[in-house]
């Protein structure tokens, strides 16, 4: 049951992109804005909300470019809590310093977003960056909207930059900048796919997470206790005669992470290699104990 829920998750994340709507690469009339605070703090985490402007087109993925002034603040992770976009391709992360690259996907699209109080539609909320403040000055950040062509082709769109003023009054520096994030990404699962010994498709797992505070920076994946490397879901996992543990290491921006485990079958049941591991020992035994007799 465990396996065909996970199979049809599978085949929904991939409905998704198939959904009649466009995405915002393709969306002429589209426009990007920052929610940013007024002023901040050296030594300070602040928080820049990016809207979009659909000009009442559905739109059901994003596809963004984003640089800020790294001499003045550095980008130190996400939130996409209260935001449309929940399923992300390529969370939130720094290309090189000073530009972050971003891709996900709405579920069943977005036009707007209805607001009680203008009695109207308001701009829709994507996501939230967050930055710390490291110089006194005017940090000036911008962004593109990304053709989904496989080479970053800007699309031709509304700008509308902002900027961060940050105030030399640096009383309220802390060197602590893991006082803004000290809790660990949420408890997770990994779930394994298995395909048949002669199918292409190899064997998969799938996983996910989220962390309130700062977003999932990056996955780190062990087999049965060896080295650390970097892994995105869907992993495939190569076939193998025994079983193995896999581990599955979140981390948060601020080095907060926390572990999810399974255990991969092997081609052979553990229960046959025991078997064969006890006729083995007793053909010993009893080989031993013939040429013990004989002699």
């Amino acid at each position: 049951m465990k396996k065909f829920t996970s199979i049809i998750l599978l085949f929904t994340f991939i409905g998704f992109f198939t959904l009649p709507a466009r995405t915002l690469a393709e969306n002429t009339s589209a426009s990007l804005s920052f929610a940013t605070p007024e002023i901040t703090y050296i030594g300070d985490t602040f928080e820049v909300l990016i809207n979009t402007d659909t000009a009442g087109v559905l739109i059901n993925s994003i596809n963004l470019s984003l640089e800020y002034d790294k001499s003045l603040i550095s980008f130190v992770g996400y939130n996409d809590e209260n935001t449309v976009v929940k399923l992300w391709v390529d969370t939130p992360h720094e290309a090189v310093e000073g530009q972050i690259l971003m891709s996900g996907i709405i579920p069943g699209g977005v036009s707007g977003l209805y607001d009680p109080n203008k009695q109207g539609i308001s701009p829709v909320p994507l996501v939230h960056l967050l930055f710390t403040a490291d110089k006194g000055g005017d940090a000036k950040i911008s962004f593109l909207i990304l053709k989904h062509d496989g080479k970053g082709t800007a699309l031709v769109h509304e700008q509308k930059n902002n900027h961060v003023l940050i105030s030399n009054n640096n009383s309220k520096v802390t060197n602590d900048k893991n006082s803004f994030d000290k809790s660990l990404p949420d408890p997770f699962t990994i779930t394994f796919l298995s395909s048949s010994i002669f199918s292409r498709t190899p064997d998969m797992i799938i996983f996910n997470t989220n962390d309130v505070d700062s977003g999932i920076k990056e996955y780190k994946m062990s087999v049965s206790g060896g080295d650390w490397q970097a892994t995105k879901s869907p992993q495939s996992i190569a076939k193998s005669i025994f079983s193995r543990d896999i581990t599955v290491r979140a981390y948060d921006f601020f080095g907060n992470f926390r572990d999810a485990n399974i255990i991969i079958p092997g081609i052979v049941p553990l229960k046959v290699l025991l078997l064969i591991a006890v006729l083995f020992l007793l053909s010993g035994i009893l080989g031993y104990k013939l040429l013990k007799y004989r002699t």
